[in-house]
């Protein structure tokens, strides 16, 4: 697996108040692999009423230093919905939609 994409991670946070906009928290950008998701992925997800548009592998240790909660990846800002193990302990596995 190569991992030859820049994926810039954030925690964001809604604020408080009537306008609610959306602040950055904190951010890191970090060397990933970023692929589409498989079929039989794609259609475990919509069963359990999700859509993913990509599947995002990164070195767990870069993952786990901040509750992360989007990214952002080809100009284009995507929700994380899991994040779980990957093929070993070193590597994290994150299902990432638009949104």
């Amino acid at each position: 697996m190569e991992m030859n994409s820049r994926v810039t991670l954030q925690r964001v946070s809604q604020s408080y108040g009537s306008n609610g906009d959306e602040v950055v928290e904190s951010s890191k950008t970090v060397w990933a692999a970023v692929l589409p998701p498989s079929a039989a992925l794609h259609f475990q997800a919509a069963a359990a009423n999700r859509y993913v548009d990509y599947v995002i592998y990164m070195w767990r240790s870069e993952f786990e230093t901040d509750e992360y909660n989007r990214c952002i990846f080809g100009g284009r800002q995507y929700r994380i919905e899991t994040a779980g193990a990957a093929m070993n302990d070193e590597y994290v596995k994150i299902l990432a939609a638009r949104g």
